[in-house]
């Protein structure tokens, strides 16, 4: 069954609920994505910060912060 609904990005209202954007989530996600067969995460911290990017931009929608990583400074 097709179906256009969609959940994210969050609405501003359902953003501002108080929902938690966390550095676990972003730990939680590498984990998983090493339980599937993924690399670990480098340890500088830069494959940290683009996940926690993609992430935000996911469930908050793209933004366009400066100072923010953007993939292009790898």
């Amino acid at each position: 069954m097709a179906t256009d609904a969609r959940n994210y990005p969050l609405s501003e209202l359902a953003a501002a609920s108080g929902l938690l954007f966390t550095t676990d989530l972003v730990l939680d996600v590498f984990g998983v994505l090493v339980r599937h067969g993924f690399p670990a995460p480098a340890l500088s911290g830069m494959d940290a910060a683009l996940l926690h990017r993609a992430l935000h931009s996911f469930i908050y929608g793209p933004t366009n912060i400066p100072g923010h990583l953007t993939g292009e400074e790898c």
